[in-house]
């Protein structure tokens, strides 16, 4: 997910040719798609390469550091009022988030067992991250929904175990966890917004709209890895920890004023 910019050397002599050649690794059961490899002068293609780099390097990054930070104040929070079980899950799913935006700007593991482990980590935490955000949105609602819960931690249970890297596990490739995931995030934020619409808080409803946009961005990713959206688009669900961010503070506070 990281641009590459290449410097070729001076162009060739008038006549002559200059031979690029392009390896590219792939692990079976990966997603591995390649963006047009564009050719021409420094100057032309560095803030190009610039951008790129800042959209699906250093704004994941960012995000997830931020988002991670104001989580560690919510955990400091919790300490001392542990009945705020909302505090906790602001935390967690900060935690949980920058785990699942690792691999937008680190560097992917050499060895193939751990590359495969870290990808299994990485795709497994989209289904807490969902988990925890939805608790935490319930934690808004003065109706409890136990039923709903139990289901949420039953989901990402099973999707943790079925989603492993072994030959006898059901899930084998990428896309076929997300649509789970995407077809399970529809399902409760349909439910979510139900319950916001006949009596929620403002601050459930924001957070409910909030999460229909980064469902939004979820389904335009999940295009995107399975070829649907073209190569040159950028992950959008990274840019959602910050409307999560946004939403989540504005409760937290305004339950906090209360």
């Amino acid at each position: 997910n990281v641009p590459i910019l290449v410097d070729l050397g001076e162009a060739a002599a008038a006549g002559g040719t200059i031979v690029v050649a392009v390896g590219l690794i792939h692990y079976e059961g990966g997603e591995t798609r390649v963006a047009p490899i564009r050719v021409g002068p420094r100057a032309e293609l560095s803030s190009s390469a610039q951008w790129r780099q800042v959209l699906q390097h250093v704004a994941p990054q960012v995000g997830s550091l931020t988002f991670l930070s104001l989580g560690l104040f919510a955990l400091m929070f919790w300490r001392g009022r542990r009945r705020e079980q909302a505090y906790l899950l602001f935390f967690l799913s900060s935690l949980v988030w920058g785990l699942r935006n690792l691999h937008y700007y680190t560097t992917m593991p050499t060895g193939t067992e751990a590359y495969i482990w870290f990808w299994w980590m990485t795709n497994t935490s989209l289904s807490w991250v969902m988990v925890l955000v939805y608790l935490f949105a319930l934690r808004f609602d003065p109706r409890r929904s136990p039923k709903l819960e139990r289901g949420l931690v039953i989901f990402v249970a099973v999707m943790s175990v079925v989603g492993m890297p072994f030959e006898w596990t059901p899930l084998n490739t990428v896309v076929q966890q997300h649509v789970i995931n995407a077809i399970a995030g529809l399902a409760v934020v349909g439910r979510l917004s139900w319950m916001a619409w006949t009596g929620g808080t403002r601050e459930f409803r924001l957070i409910v709209a909030t999460l229909w946009v980064t469902e939004i961005f979820g389904v335009h990713d999940l295009l995107l890895v399975s070829g649907v959206v073209s190569a040159e688009s950028i992950y959008l669900l990274p840019f959602a920890s910050l409307l999560l961010f946004l939403a989540f503070l504005f409760a937290v506070q305004t339950r906090y004023s209360q």
